[in-house]
């Protein structure tokens, strides 16, 4: 596709031959899809010349792409290379797109993700395309040459879903407005894609619409980085240290037998669709180690063993010290509290120990993904409920926004979020969660459909609607 573009700039008398320079470029190109204006005016007046822009949209390396992912500000995990390498053992086809301008210059990208049906194609680009929404001129080149390439391969329609937030706050009940997210909507309507009712979507896991996001700039030590959590959540931080809780990253597949069972478990007990151990494998091998982080949070039993008994320890003494002095059973009467406290917790020991991996109880598990150089997304998660007062779940967090910031990233992503705000209420107490450490909630723009051909889909949708009578 080739965009007429007009330029004004003071020509000096020494500038005129980079007018006729821009004009012969010009030229060059298809001269009946572009109309040249050029006319004599006295040098040092302004003049004004168009120039040509040649947009072609074609298939790029999955190096290419990931480069593009890692350096985009809309750059997603979803919208990576690695990712689409993943989706293909679930029956998705991806077709890696790149727009370039002038021949050299990407400047939009788009993973489609294929799934075939009845001879047909259904395309779908999860939060993407990752161009530039406010250049009126490449979004709807872009948006044109999708349908095209669609058009062009029996698809029967393209769903995208702009990585574009409508609006965000840290109060679900008062969340103010992005500016520019409506004008580029309209861009995409007007190019006949068509904004799909949140109702049909919000139940799919794959189209997460509601976000939940910190900005780390502000933080540049681990100090300032706790102060900005709430006081529970503080709590929660130091308790994990104090009773020796610690983070250690899977780094071979042969080790994932004890994370996967974290995340299979929790699946399990929240009604989760089930996900097998193999499923983290594929996961682990699609994304190199850079990109996706398994971190599992662990409580070392030994060493919390040795802690309690040295805490007892400690408070017998005290305890032995105060007990001969009237005006001290006050204290003494604490130091008993606390002391029984210690001694249910050492009476706990076996049962831990009898739940343990090894020497260590598994605690939480998490994946953390870092495909964009800006932001690391907290993805999947799982955590054994009867180990909860350990505040694995929260190392983990903690931990992860420590990597984030030596890394230089600015942004950290907690992803999918739900809660009484939009209809979940089942997952406020997981939005609270969220919420503790800081950040605003977001409101993305959903899901556009672009139809194709809407014979085809008519006839498919009968198709799959009989199909579901008959299966009953």
């Amino acid at each position: 596709m080739i965009i007429a573009k007009t330029y004004s700039c003071m020509l000096g008398r020494n500038d005129e031959s980079d007018a006729r320079y821009y004009l012969s470029k010009l030229l060059r190109y298809n001269k009946s899809r572009v109309t040249h204006h050029h006319r004599s005016l006295p040098l040092t007046t302004q003049k004004c010349y168009t120039s040509a822009i040649i947009m072609q949209l074609k298939p790029i390396k999955p190096s290419t792409l990931e480069q593009f992912v890692a350096q985009h500000p809309l750059g997603s995990f979803v919208q990576s290379a690695a990712n689409a390498k993943r989706v293909v053992q679930l029956g998705w086809q991806p077709h890696y797109l790149g727009l370039f301008a002038e021949g050299e210059r990407l400047v939009a990208t788009a993973v489609l993700y294929e799934w075939r049906t009845l001879g047909y194609s259904e395309f779908e680009c999860l939060q993407g395309p990752l161009v530039d929404y406010h250049n009126s001129a490449v979004l709807s080149t872009l948006l044109t040459e999708l349908k095209k390439y669609v058009k062009a391969h029996k698809g029967i329609l393209l769903r995208i879903q702009p990585p574009l937030i409508l609006r965000q706050g840290s109060d679900p009940t008062h969340l103010l407005e992005v500016t520019g997210t409506a004008k580029a909507l309209q861009q995409l309507e007007k190019a006949g894609f068509r904004a799909i009712p949140p109702q049909q979507t919000d139940h799919n896991a794959r189209y997460v619409r509601w976000f939940f996001a910190k900005d780390l700039s502000p933080y540049h030590d681990d100090a300032a980085l706790l102060k900005s959590f709430d006081a529970k959540t503080r709590s929660c931080v130091k308790a994990a240290t104090k009773y020796g809780v610690a983070v250690r990253e899977i780094t071979a597949v042969d080790d994932l037998a004890p994370f996967a069972k974290l995340l299979i478990d929790t699946g399990t007990r929240r009604g989760f669709s089930g996900r097998s151990e193999e499923f983290y494998q594929q996961l682990f091998r699609a994304f190199h180690r850079k990109q996706a982080w398994f971190l599992i949070a662990e409580l070392d039993l030994a060493g919390y063993q040795a802690r309690l008994s040295a805490q007892q320890d400690t408070l017998q003494t005290e305890r032995d010290a105060l007990a001969t002095e009237p005006d001290k059973q006050g204290q003494v009467k604490e130091l008993d509290n606390q002391l029984a406290a210690v001694a249910k917790r050492l009476a706990d020991y076996e049962t831990l120990r009898h739940a343990a991996n090894g020497d260590v109880l598994p605690l939480a598990a998490a994946i953390f993904m870092h495909t964009n150089d800006n932001e690391v997304v907290y993805f999947l998660s799982g955590s054994n409920d009867q180990h909860a007062k350990f505040s694995g779940s929260y190392a983990l967090q903690y931990a992860a926004m420590r990597r984030a910031i030596s890394l230089g990233a600015q942004r950290y992503n907690f992803y999918g979020t739900s809660g009484n705000f939009n209809g979940f209420p089942e997952q406020e107490g997981v939005y609270h969660f969220k919420k503790g450490f800081g950040g605003q909630l977001e409101e993305r723009a959903g899901c556009y459909e672009y139809i194709a051909r809407p014979f085809i889909q008519q006839v498919i949708r009968c198709v799959r609607a009989a199909r579901k009578i008959i299966a009953r």
